[in-house]
């Protein structure tokens, strides 16, 4: 790979970027844990502006997804709850409160959406993965490992359409399939 630019935060710098993610234009968005912004940039690296700040309440998010409709899902880690925001940056509403009940989010780390309009979250404080509907009502969760939030689990879908999973705590990856059955643990053996 060739070096082609570095992205920086333009008038206020980035502090502590913990997620990056593409729209369908090929757009950049980068998030801020700390300063709580998301950072937009054109295809080709020029900063497009800011959203989300102080007016969005975030606090301490972990995780940035984009969907295939542009619509972009905050996992607001200390806030307890997934924010959408519309692809323009414009708030668009919340799910979740905090707690432990179904439905409920302790520190949540990551959020993906496939293509029934499913929603899978993983927390870190509550050890498990939850699976919604579009509306937020649960259809089921599993355990998982127990994790950080600070460097707390991340999820994507491989090609096949199963889930992949981050674990930190013991350096594994994990791939799990319908209705969240773990199908494959890989560890790093050399930290383990």
């Amino acid at each position: 790979y060739n070096y082609l630019r570095e992205l920086r935060g333009e008038d206020l710098p980035f502090e502590e970027p913990v997620a990056v993610a593409v729209n369908s234009k090929d757009e950049i968005f980068v998030l801020d844990a700390t300063l709580q912004w998301i950072y937009g940039y054109h295809a080709e690296g020029n900063f497009k502006g800011r959203f989300a700040g102080p007016e969005a309440r975030l606090f301490f998010p972990r995780g940035l997804t984009i969907f295939e409709d542009d619509t972009l899902a905050v996992a607001d880690t200390g806030g307890g709850r997934i924010v959408f925001f519309s692809p323009d940056g414009v708030l668009a509403n919340s799910m979740g409160t905090v707690g432990i009940g179904p439905g409920q989010f302790i520190e949540p780390t990551d959020v993906l959406r496939d293509q029934q309009s499913t929603y899978f979250v993983v927390e870190a404080e509550n050890d498990r993965l939850q699976r919604l509907d579009r509306a937020g009502t649960p259809l089921g969760q599993r355990p998982i490992p127990p994790a950080y939030a600070y460097d707390g689990p991340h999820m994507a879908f491989a090609p096949d359409g199963t889930l992949l999973m981050t674990e930190s705590q013991s350096s594994s990856l994990l791939r799990y399939g319908p209705s969240e059955t773990l199908l494959d643990q890989w560890q790093n053996l050399e930290t383990v």
